[in-house]
């Protein structure tokens, strides 16, 4: 130093690695170091980058210290060589008296400078170095990290890191990343001040690391850090959160409130909620902590609470006892406060408080961890007492949710987790909150605890006494757990349980050793019982969702337990005899005492209730069970049955199942309604129909309908059936349908037989009454079906009232329905042929009560009598066929004087004068079914008008009934025909073409089509006035739009608008008729539509033949593309003898002493022999020199330079820019192939591609780039035969000169010796054309080389490398372009190193200062 003057001023605490080295006295040193600075920190570079030195020593990253020279900072290496600012002496001047200095950036290692450059700049140049005491040459780059750079590499990472750990719980490796990072950037506040990037990760770390000494109870170290951030930002929202935390943890809340305020304001709409509520809870605590609030007295004990339960965690859960008490005392406050009924503010600071506290959490962490389950209840009396419903919607989301923790003592303590489901259920936010859904689908709750529950329904009451209040509660939860479960799984979960529990129940054992089945709570007495019971099967019966779920089977059970209530609780022992038919013993069934509603004791649940809710339960059951559709798993070898038949046999078909059924049908009118609304529905859903009717029959169901002596013994029963049939139609129409399949068995016409009168009576009043209703059109039906049944096998209308029969006769009259017309009909039919109660029907027909007229009374014999036979039906059929063949015959002309004829006439007259008046000799053409009469008319109205009848047949054609002017013509059968028709074009135009009813009689469209050219038009649209109607059609006006279609499609168009139509209307109506106006388009448009389909068609011939050309040019091109295609860069085709390129330059090694041969091509736009100096340079990097200082010497590198011709201008014709547009174009592998596809072709992605053709204009570029590559390869032949055996070749080139090198390379033409040679390519900055076209060539190479590798065969020829060197920053050559042919190389087993540089332009896309640094990087490479 004293020899060269300088003064270098080193931090000695940095450079002595014995110091304290602490985080606090780092930063301390790094803030003491910035102070010597004459420049900010921020200002300079983290590290330099410092490459190309002569002596390799010097190369390297010299990284910031806490030393300072001349007021910048200092940088050192590993190898301890120092980057410095310091005044280096002029070299001329060295050793002399008059030795100067001059201030500059100099590299040095203990006082002697190797390299410096003059500067008076604080920070380090980039470029413009020299050599002092260091061997040739100078840095050549030095590149730079600037501190945001340096530290969002280094910190960010450990940013993240953290964050993983901290999400995964990893607190103790969280803290450990954040305060790496945080330390690594400590004492740098400058820098960190002035990069917002660098100013959000300080403040992130610190914040995250105050989330993660939270979690781990470190409230002190959190509450340092939030107070950091919030310096740093006032209004960070989570560090003013985490830091309220800390002071929650520490009991100072109050010290959270100011940071809390200014955070939610400086939010402003955008504060989150959570905040809000955050410094609510924290304002009620520091109340509370202050002893200011009227809740300081339940703070305290929930801080006991808390303590306690720390305690208790460390003493390892033993001895419980002062938990138990602290616990106690907070519940029994809790509970007052619920029950006095706080006002809404201290309901709000109560809510507030139990969510600042977390008291919640604590309530389920000491539920969940009480051992002893028999000994938790207090745990659950806690979370009960915390349930009070003036708290908040998050308190109890946080209970419901922890239900799932804590069920082991829920369903230990069955009457305290009753208290606790049933206080939830009462909540407000019940229904929001959905708590009882979550009730149900909490595991293990329902399934353990509602049996408990249910027993607690079996309480005094029973004889009407109170309710205890556990029975009350368990009513109230399963209500309501029925009425407010929403999601349909869980309703079918509860169902399912409720229904289980309710009716099944389980096997008991008695001591005899038999077993009885108890029917769960519908056997209890009380009125809880009572309740439940109701309340499910009313829930249930409206919710189809449910009863589908229910299986028939299981509500088959319901049976079961019916008939164990009824046979307790309704007598049983009550003996009933049935008598049978005639000549059988009387048959025996047990009966139930069951009494009306009115006399029920009120408060005991007696089975006549449970029997009406069932019943309705039944009826919508089988009606869910139909819309299921059939069973999903039948019988093995079984169809699947109806889903009917299923319910039936599953639910009602069991042992004593229809026993039921009967005392049912008798019993009071709530009662026997239901039953008979129930097997209503049954015979309506049924599918078998007999089979049901003998069930019935054998249920001896029609006996108490039909007024039979009912069951006798020792007790007579009554019967309540009248009332039950006078009640509505809805009960007598389930009766008659009940009847009308009962009685048509075997064992009810036996029945009935003995028993006429009685029976034929019954079914009279039964139809009558329901034939005074309009509203059970089938219940009458069924009526009529059982009168008729009885009277037609027993033979007994003379039993039949007169006032029936004529009922019958007048509901027929008046009767709208046609099922029920029908069956009226067919009765009276059979009625009138029996000897008896035919005259009476005659009479019923005539009396007057009935009040027919005669057209009436003929319409009903009519109906009577006419039976619908085969017959019947062939003869509607004749009929039709000949009103069709009417419909062809041509109308007659009508008789002048009368109505048709003067209807007709009138309306030929008001046609003439709005039509034809104002025309001196008129021209008419008449056709259709009409024609006729029409002629004859219009001929009368106007003498002189010339008319032609256009008829499809001339026969009876009288030609003196149509007048003079008229003239007759035959319609060919092929409408096309009429253009040559002579009569249509004789005479000139027609004024108007006239057609009546052509439906059904000619082919109106295709006649009207060819009848236009005949009819006169306006001459050009703007007539607006005249020649509006050219056709006008009269045809029955059903029929009008169907000849509107018509006429639209053959030309025609509406002309209603014409002022005549009014008049002609009314006359037209007159014969049932209607009339339309049609008009033609103008001859001038017709004109111009002629020309248009003229031109039309020329323009469609001018494409057509366009189009065969292009197709031809294109069938050319595809040609000549297929010929380039396959014969470009092929090394068979044969072209002749070209000449060698020329060499421009060849510096370095001498021939046949170099051990690489590098031949670089130029671009398109650089002269012949300007890379002379840099190939020079690059041969004396790779050893060409005098053996100089730290050179390794010797000859390595031989470099030429070649010329293109004077003729060739360039390699290729394009520019970087639009090579690249023609880039690589190739496909992976298509869509739909499986996992194991990919999988496969992900290990050989060779395989896994395709390459598209390339268009002719590439393949015409790429002909001319294939001759380049010929000559080169001619003159890397001669080359290589003066080169030693080991020498290897390299080719390279800059812009097109790359590409051709590359072509010229991997393009097949090179020769074996050549081959052998080749060992790299060089890319700078090329865009490649058409790289795709080498794919295929690059495929098979690459699957040749592994196919002799696997077998063995030889020696594996080794790939040639390719490396690319492209500016970041290129303007010609994007990224996309160098990344996807690096890829696509990459593929095919090529080694393809990548180099990138910075600091391109679009004048200078490779410049001078990086050349030759990334060239010697990838000479050395080739080199090794």
């Amino acid at each position: 130093m004293r020899e060269y003057g300088m003064g270098v001023k080193e931090d000695k605490l940095y450079m002595n690695s014995g110091e304290d080295k602490s985080a606090e006295a780092m930063r301390q040193r790094r803030t003491l170091a910035q102070r010597n600075l004459d420049a900010r920190l921020c200002d300079t570079a983290y590290e330099y980058d410092v490459s190309g030195c002569g002596l390799s020593e010097c190369n390297g990253c010299y990284a910031y210290s806490t030393a300072s020279c001349h007021g910048a900072p200092v940088y050192q290496n590993e190898r301890g060589w120092t980057l410095h600012r310091d005044r280096p002496p002029v070299e001329s001047t060295i050793g002399t008296d008059e030795q100067v200095s001059e201030l500059g950036w100099l590299i040095s290692k203990e006082g002697r400078p190797f390299y410096a450059v003059k500067t008076e700049a604080l920070v380090v140049p980039l470029g413009g170095w020299q050599c002092f005491l260091g061997p040739q040459p100078a840095p050549t780059c030095v590149t730079h990290v600037s501190w945001d750079e340096h530290f969002l590499e280094r910190c960010g990472p450990l940013k993240d890191e953290g964050n993983v750990a901290l999400k995964d719980g990893r607190l103790d490796r969280a803290e450990e990343t954040y305060t790496e990072a945080i330390e690594h950037m400590d004492g740098f506040d400058d820098v960190i001040s002035s990069s917002d990037q660098l100013r959000l990760l300080h403040i992130a770390l610190h914040a995250n690391r105050a989330e993660v000494r939270l979690r781990r109870s470190s409230w002190q170290a959190a509450l340092k850090d939030c107070r950091f951030v919030l310096g740093l930002d006032a209004a960070h929202a989570k560090a003013a959160a985490r830091l309220c935390r800390a002071c929650r943890a520490l009991g100072r809340s109050g010290e959270a409130l100011e940071p809390l305020r200014f955070a939610l304001a400086s939010a402003g709409n955008r504060g989150e909620p959570t905040l809000r509520e955050m410094l609510d809870e924290t304002e009620v605590l520091a109340g509370c902590e202050s002893g200011a609030s009227r809740l300081s007295e339940v703070f305290g004990q929930i801080g006991s609470v808390k303590r306690s339960l720390a305690e208790w965690t460390t003493r390892g859960r033993s001895d419980s006892g002062d938990l138990q008490e602290v616990t106690m005392q907070l519940s029994a406050a809790l509970s007052r406060l619920g029950q006095t009924g706080a006002e809404a503010q201290l309901a709000r600071e109560l809510t507030l408080l139990l969510q600042g506290t977390s008291l919640m959490e604590a309530v389920l962490s000491i539920s969940g961890m009480v051992v002893d389950l028999e000994d938790s209840e207090w745990t659950i009396t806690l979370a009960c007492a915390c349930v009070l419903p003036a708290i908040g919607e998050g308190l109890v989301r946080r209970i419901v949710e922890g239900l799932p923790e804590i069920v082991p003592q829920l369903v230990a303590n069955p009457r305290q987790s009753l208290e606790l489901v049933r206080t939830l259920l009462r909540h407000p936010s019940r229904q929001r909150l959905k708590i009882s859904d979550s009730v149900v689908a909490t595991r293990g709750l329902l399934a353990s605890c509602l049996r408990p529950w249910a027993a607690l329904l079996e309480s005094a009451g029973a004889d009407g006494g109170e309710v205890s209040d556990g029975a009350e509660a368990a009513s109230e939860v399963i209500q309501a757990l029925g009425a407010q479960t929403l999601r349909l799984d869980n309703l079918e979960a509860l169902a399912l349980a409720l229904f289980v529990e309710t009716f099944i129940g389980q096997k008991l054992h008695r001591e005899d050793g038999t077993q009885v089945v108890s029917g769960g709570f519908v056997l209890y007495h009380g009125p809880a019982a009572r309740q439940v019971v109701l309340a499910l099967l009313r829930n249930w019966a409206e919710d189809d969702r449910i009863l589908q779920s229910f299986s028939p089977e299981l509500v088959g059970r319901i049976w079961l337990s019916m008939t164990t209530k009824l046979r307790r609780d309704a007598g049983v022992e009550v003996e009933k005899q049935i008598p049978g038919p005639s000549g059988k013993k009387p048959l025996k069934l047990e009966w139930f005492k069951l009494k009306r509603a009115q006399v029920l004791r009120k408060g005991a649940f007696h089975p006549e209730e449970i029997l009406e809710a069932l019943l309705e339960f039944l009826r919508a059951h089988l009606r869910a069970t139909c819309a299921r559709g059939c069973e999903e798993v039948p019988q093995e070898g079984l169809a699947p049955r109806h889903p009917a038949e299923e319910w039936l046999q599953e639910a009602i078909d069991r042992p004593f199942g229809w026993g039921v059924l009967l005392p049912l049908l008798v019993a009071p009118p709530p009662l026997s309604c239901g039953t008979l609304a129930l097997l209503e529905d049954v015979i309506d859903c049924y599918p078998h129909q007999e089979k049901l009717a003998k069930k019935l029959a054998g249920l001896h169901a029609f006996m108490p309908l039909l007024g039979l002596p009912w069951p006798t013994g020792p007790q007579p029963a009554s019967s309540h059936m009248q009332a039950t049939l006078a009640l509505s139609s809805g009960t007598r129409g389930a009766a008659a349908k009940l009847l009308a399949r009962a009685i048509d068995t075997e064992i009810g016409l036996r029945v009935a037989e003995d028993n006429v009168g009685c029976c034929v009576e019954s079914a009279c009043d039964l139809l009558a009454n329901l034939l005074k209703s309009t509203d059970r059109p089938d219940a009458v039906t069924a009526a009529i079906e059982c009168l008729g049944i009885l009277t037609s096998n027993l033979e007994c209308w003379e039993l039949v009232p007169q006032e029936v029969i004529t009922a019958i006769v007048a509901a027929l009259a008046r009767s709208s329905c046609a099922p029920t017309r029908a069956q009226l009909s067919k009765l009276l039919r059979h009625a009138h042929r029996d000897r008896t109660a035919g005259p009476r029907v005659e009479a019923a027909l005539k009396d007057e009560a009935v009040g027919l007229d005669e057209e009436q009374h003929d319409t009903l014999l009519r109906e009577i009598f006419d039976v619908r036979t085969l017959a019947g039906q062939a003869k509607a059929e004749m009929l039709l066929k000949l009103r069709e063949r009417q419909e062809q015959i041509p109308a007659p002309v009508p008789e002048r004087f009368a109505k048709d004829g003067r209807q007709v006439d009138a309306l030929c007259k008001a046609i003439h004068r709005i039509y034809l008046q104002h025309l001196p000799s008129p021209r008419v053409l008449i056709l259709g079914r009409l024609a006729r009469a029409f002629c004859s008319s219009l001929a009368r109205a106007h003498p002189g008008c010339r008319i032609v009848l256009a008829e499809t047949t001339l026969e009876k054609l009288a030609v003196e009934e149509l007048g003079p002017s008229c003239e007759a013509m035959l319609l060919p059968p092929m409408p096309q025909a009429l253009a040559e028709e002579p009569r249509l074009s004789e005479g000139g135009p027609f004024d108007l073409l006239l057609i009546g009813e052509p439906l059904g009689y000619c082919a109106v469209a295709e006649y009207a089509e060819q009848l236009r050219p005949f009819l006169r038009r306006r001459a050009c649209d703007e007539e607006r006035k005249k020649d509006q109607v050219q056709c006008l059609c009269v045809e029955i006006q059903e029929r009008l739009e169907a000849v509107r279609d018509e006429l639209f499609s053959a030309g025609y168009y509406d002309a209603d608008h014409d002022g005549g139509l009014a008049e002609l209307r009314p006359l037209a109506r007159a014969l049932e008729h209607g009339v339309a106006l049609f008009a033609l388009p103008s001859e001038e448009r017709e004109q111009k539509k002629q020309l248009e389909g003229e031109r039309a068609v020329e323009r469609k011939v001018r494409r057509r033949q366009e189009a065969e050309v292009q197709a031809s040019q294109e069938e050319e091109e595809e040609q000549r593309r297929s010929v380039l295609f396959g014969t470009l860069f092929d090394p068979l085709r044969a072209m002749g003898e070209v000449d060698p390129l020329s060499i421009s330059a060849d510096v370095g090694a001498a021939q046949g002493e170099e051990e690489l041969l590098l031949v670089w091509l130029p671009g398109n736009s650089e002269t012949p022999g300007s890379n002379r100096d840099l190939l020079g340079a690059l041969c004396a990097e790779a050893g060409i020199g005098t053996g100089c200082e730290g050179c390794p010497g010797g000859p390595r590198l031989r470099a030429v330079e070649v010329a293109l011709p004077e003729e060739q201008s360039h390699w290729h014709r394009w520019t970087d820019e639009q090579a690249v547009s023609y880039g690589a174009q190739w496909f992976e592998m298509a869509g739909g192939v499986t996992q194991e596809d990919e999988e496969k072709a992900a290990k050989d992605p060779a395989t896994n591609i395709s390459f598209t053709k390339p268009n002719l204009e590439v393949l015409q570029g790429l002909e001319g780039l294939e001759v380049s590559c010929r000559r080169l390869l001619r003159l890397l032949e001669e080359l290589v035969i003066g080169l030693r055996p080991s020498a290897r070749l390299a080719l390279g080139g800059f812009a097109q000169g790359g590409a051709a090198a590359l072509y010229a390379a991997l393009g097949g033409l090179a020769s074996a010796e050549v081959r052998s040679r080749l060992c790299g390519v060089v890319l700078c900055c090329s865009g490649v054309p058409a790289l795709h076209f080498l794919g295929p060539r690059l495929q098979d190479a690459c699957l040749r080389s592994r196919q002799v590798a696997d077998s063995g065969g030889g020696e594996q020829a080794r790939p040639v490398s390719v490396h690319m060197i492209y500016g970041r920053d290129d303007t010609e050559v994007k990224d996309n372009f160098v990344q996807t042919s690096r890829d696509l190389l990459k593929r095919f087993d090529l080694p393809v190193p990548l180099y990138r540089f910075r600091g391109g332009t679009s004048e200078d896309r490779f410049p001078e200062d990086v050349r030759g640094a990334v060239l010697t990087k990838v000479v050395r490479a080739l080199l090794s």
